[in-house]
């Protein structure tokens, strides 16, 4: 009876603890939220405009956070808008894995095969001119081995097809800068390219038939019951206000001086303006700034899917990436709709590129550790096991960590974010910031953003490390 009672009390704590947790107002909340909110406003060059914060316990939400920012307004407070878990941003790279599921969708319908040449797809032959007898094929586009290199350009205007960064009478092939030289072979070397991505959305159009910011709306996100758009036009009045403006505050001038000022819009400031169905705002490198709204009316699919930055312009919240992140634990399924087959995200997390940690003949540029092993549109995290510790880690003490996770960063113009799940463990997280102070704080024992050790690491002591 004693041992009954015993194991009744042991069961009571484990639950409190979980309890504890996953309680909105508990003190864990109570606690994270402090340490939230001050990693947001801790100064010293490394605030933040806005942050939000979810994790994932037993395959459940367990924790919410937002704070800061979403439109900055310093002269009329009624103008300001506060960041919220709902709060769209451009997410980066993250996109990359979106990517990754509707090509893993196609290669279940059997309309693309991760080994085939790509040319197949694309309607011209792709090849690295230093490697021309080796083809270049969707798996090695979805882990970075394509021998594809970003150049100055990786997005270009619906006025030119995505081949003119590939043929050597092409307005933007660069002399050959989006191929890789000698000792970095397609298969064998890793190097992160954006490009390989806008071929992808080139390569998903082509099969499938359809626009990519089409495609990805009826195929993967509607079925998973989220707003989620490459398109911003797909955003309604309501919609857009809720659509986080990504800022800066310091920044380098020409002579290489660090200024401080306010915060500054920086991308999709563009956001409170309306866009038709046949207007996009994409990348244009003959344009001064880079940007401008262009017609996509007479947009021939499968040509250049840049258009729609399939390699970073996803418009996404917090809560929209963790059911994201729930499919995923569920292999593939998510309110009740198959999204993929278990075999897919089974191939997604298997480990395609592994960094083999050398200086004297690398296999990838694994940018001081960050990147040491990566799947099919997903990064899987070796807790710095190829860098002596200063690597891909979340933890100080990265080798202790108890979840194995895999997932995908993002960054660009100030916005950072991520999303990391343990499959096995039905654990994980992701969080969403819309700017940054000064951009180059990098991490105390990582190689990653001092902010994301800040993060994760409260995470672990108040929820992970718990249960």
């Amino acid at each position: 009876m004693r041992v009954f009672r015993t194991i009744c009390v042991l069961l009571a704590l484990i639950m409190s603890a979980n309890t504890a947790a996953a309680e909105p107002g508990g003190e864990t909340q109570r606690v994270l939220d402090s340490v939230m909110e001050s990693i947001i406003e801790q100064g010293n060059g490394k605030s933040l405009a806005g942050l939000a914060v979810e994790a994932i316990l037993d395959g459940e939400v367990v924790y919410q956070y937002a704070g800061g920012r979403r439109f900055i307004d310093n002269d009329n407070s009624a103008n300001d808008l506060p960041f919220e878990t709902d709060t769209r941003v451009r997410i980066a790279s993250v996109s990359k894995s979106f990517i990754a599921v509707g090509i893993m969708q196609l290669v279940e319908q059997g309309m693309i095969d991760l080994n085939a040449d790509v040319s197949d797809y694309l309607g011209f032959e792709l090849r690295n001119p230093n490697y021309p007898d080796t083809t270049i094929t969707c798996r090695m586009l979805l882990s970075h081995t394509s021998s594809l290199r970003d150049g100055e350009h990786y997005t270009i205007a619906p006025d030119h097809a995505l081949r003119a960064c590939f043929e050597p009478h092409g307005a933007y092939y660069e002399n050959g800068a989006h191929f890789a030289g000698e000792g970095q072979a397609p298969g064998e070397y890793f190097s992160y390219s954006n490009l390989n991505y806008g071929l992808l959305g080139t390569i998903l159009e082509a099969v499938s038939g359809k626009r990519l910011d089409r495609y990805m709306y009826e195929h993967v996100f509607r079925p998973m019951g989220i707003g989620a758009s490459f398109h911003l036009s797909d955003f309604d009045h309501s919609e857009m206000s809720k659509l986080a403006v990504i800022y800066r505050k310091n920044y380098k001038t020409d002579d290489g001086e660090t200024e401080s000022g306010g915060w500054i819009p920086r991308f999709d400031d563009i956001a409170y303006r309306s866009l038709d169905d046949s207007a996009v705002f994409v990348a244009d490198p003959e344009r001064e700034g880079n940007f401008r709204v262009a017609s996509v009316k007479d947009y021939v699919p499968g040509t250049n899917a840049t258009i729609f930055s399939p390699h970073g312009g996803l418009r996404i919240s917090a809560d929209e990436l963790a059911i994201f992140v729930q499919m995923l634990m569920n292999n593939g399924t998510i309110n009740g709709n198959r999204i993929l087959k278990p075999e897919s995200v089974d191939a997604m997390f298997t480990p395609v590129w592994t960094w083999n940690g050398s200086n004297e003949k690398s296999n990838g540029d694994a940018v001081g550790g960050l990147y040491a092993c990566w799947g099919l549109g997903i990064q899987i995290i070796t807790n710095g096991a190829y860098n002596e510790g200063f690597g891909d880690n979340f933890l100080e003490n990265g080798a202790a960590q108890p979840l194995n996770l895999a997932g995908h960063y993002g960054n660009a113009y100030g916005e950072f974010s991520v999303f990391m799940l343990d499959r096995d463990a039905r654990a994980g997280f992701v969080y969403v910031c819309n700017g940054v102070e000064y951009y180059y704080y990098y991490g105390n024992y990582s190689a990653n953003w001092i902010w994301a050790e800040e993060i994760v690491t409260a995470l672990y002591d108040q929820i992970f490390s718990m249960n």
